[in-house]
């Protein structure tokens, strides 16, 4: 294999280029969140059979179910 033509700059560029674009889109789709909306689907119950004390936590789990 020939490292020759390998160019670490170009490598570096390509992954900041593709987190950005990752990122970017990630902002924009918490930014889209309507926390009361969400709120409003969920049971409430729920949040106390997961032992969820703060708000903190129930925020926490919002964001993770709505992001994944």
């Amino acid at each position: 294999m020939d490292n020759k033509t390998y160019n670490e700059q170009a490598v570096v560029q390509a992954i900041a280029q593709a987190l950005n674009s990752f990122y970017e889109s990630l902002i924009r789709k918490i930014d889209t969140l309507n926390i009361n909306k969400v709120m409003k689907r969920k049971n409430p119950y729920l949040y106390r059979a997961k032992a969820m004390q703060s708000a903190s936590d129930i925020v926490d789990s919002v964001l993770t179910a709505f992001l994944y």
